[in-house]
This record gives C-alpha cells, sequence and structure tokens, in this order.
C-alpha cells in the first residue's frame, strides 16, 4: 500500500491501530501480548468475529499509531 493510502477494514470487523508499550522499563515482559489477547477475548464476548490491524511496513519492530510522525 502507498503512503497516504487507506486500508478498508472489513465488515464487521474491528479495527486496532495501535498497541504500544511506552515505558522501556515493561517493554519485553509479554504485556502487550497479554492485553492484545484481553481484547481479543472481550470482542470475542461481545459477539466479533474478525480483528484487523494495521502496522507500519517500514520495520516490524518499531510502533505505529499516534506517536509515529509522517
Amino acid at each position: 500500500m502507498d503512503p497516504g493510502q487507506s486500508a478498508r477494514l472489513r465488515r464487521g470487523a474491528v479495527p486496532l491501530t495501535c498497541l504500544f508499550i511506552p515505558d522501556k522499563a515493561f517493554r519485553g515482559l509479554g504485556l502487550g501480548k497479554r492485553l492484545l489477547e484481553a481484547v481479543i477475548r472481550e470482542l470475542r464476548k461481545r459477539g466479533f468475529r474478525a480483528l484487523e490491524t494495521f502496522a507500519r511496513s517500514g520495520d516490524a519492530n518499531n510502533p505505529s499509531g499516534p506517536l509515529e510522525r509522517g
């Protein structure tokens, strides 16, 4: 996808645009994984069947979302 293009969600999907642990002292402890698992459990309870994520294509190890500068 080219910069500036927007992705389209599938009908009924919930978007997840950013999941980031800002404090470096708490990274690498599995908190992001546990948070994502909790989000998935809650969405399932509410009847959702799809969660779509949008990651920055430049580097899989860097966060995308409101902290990213363009």
